[in-house]
């Protein structure tokens, strides 16, 4: 029989966390779906952990990355609606009628999606620190203070529906990508001139952040990364993830800042270079800051203001190390 959407999950050692996301589609009080777990050369039994669930499990012999996966689940899909869900999500109990509902009620319609709150689906402070840095960027840059919004430079594939039809009319998710990082950022500037994507916060899901630093570190070094090739091959902006100009210069200043403290102990004089930057980088990024403040507290934003310095400074070289490879495989090429 063939089902409106058809739910695909790309799974990477995702034992721990896909069982909480198969629960939460199972409990969904819209039933007439497809589900399709793509485990990606998984070697800690993700597939086993949602045997027990109405999914068709795809296993793949190696690990191929998440944009792969996605594109060979969307081949087997039945659906005229793909509805991806990364594995750390946990949905509500709506969230299937809602996507159902947003096609049915706009037949214009080309993707939706939903964006995650503020309240982190695993406790610790770097799971907060991560949501709420997220809702903050989205809320301010994204939607604006509105509820939702429909652009045509948007989507996340973290909890993202699409009509098949564009999707394969678009050719998928690029498979060069190997891990997870912007394969996702690479869609949105594919996405056709005047497509409708709603970006949704009325229906906010939950997900499971990393608890590590050094993994969201990594994370965030290899997005920036490939994102400066990105950005400088294609020349735009999308509107989903934090890459501006102006935030470039937010960041760049915890380097500057950094910078100038090494350079003060062989040079005394460059500690009013340390003491100007550090200056900067706090009133640029002071909003954020206030944020952090007012929903957790004076010691929560105190260790955050770490959090997102050595952040930034990671940020910032590894985007200078993206742009430098970029004009050096230009001058090979």
């Amino acid at each position: 029989m063939k089902v409106p959407i058809s739910v695909i999950v790309p799974a990477f050692n995702a034992a721990e966390n896909v069982g909480r996301l198969a629960c939460s589609l199972a409990g969904s009080n819209y039933k007439v779906y497809e589900l399709f777990v793509v485990d990606d050369g998984s070697a800690d039994g993700t597939a086993e952990a949602v045997a027990g669930f109405s999914a068709r499990i795809i296993s793949l012999q190696k690990r191929m990355g998440p944009a792969c996966a996605r594109n060979i689940g969307a081949r087997e899909a039945s659906g005229d609606i793909l509805f991806f869900i990364d594995s750390d999500v946990v949905l509500g109990d709506g969230a299937l009628g809602i996507v159902a509902a947003a096609f049915d009620e706009r037949p214009d319609l080309d993707g939706f999606c939903m964006l995650t709150s503020k309240i982190p689906a695993n406790p610790g402070y770097l799971p907060s620190y991560m949501a709420l840095s997220e809702r903050f960027w989205l809320h301010n840059r994204t939607l604006n203070g509105r509820r939702s919004v429909t652009v045509d430079n948007g989507f996340s594939a973290r909890c993202g529906a699409i009509r098949k039809a564009l999707f394969d009319k678009m050719g998928g998710f690029d498979t060069r990508y190997k891990l997870p990082s912007i394969e996702d950022t690479d869609f949105i500037y594919k996405l056709p001139k005047g497509s409708k994507i709603v970006l949704s916060a009325e229906h906010e899901i939950a997900h499971i952040w990393p608890t590590s630093f050094m993994k969201i570190i990594r994370s965030y070094c290899i997005r920036s990364f490939l994102w400066a090739g990105l950005f400088l091959r294609k020349r735009r902006l999308d509107i989903i993830s934090p890459a501006t100009g102006r935030e470039g210069v937010k960041r760049s200043l915890a380097l500057l800042s950094a910078a100038s403290l090494i350079l003060s102990l062989l040079y005394l004089k460059a500690a009013y270079l340390f003491y100007l930057f550090s200056c900067a980088y706090f009133a640029a990024n002071f909003d954020f800051f206030r944020y952090l403040y007012k929903e957790k507290g004076v010691r929560f934003a105190l260790v955050s203001i770490a959090m997102h310095y050595l952040s930034s400074i990671a940020i910032t070289i590894s985007a200078l190390l993206g742009v430098i490879r970029y004009f050096a495989m230009s001058g090979v090429k």
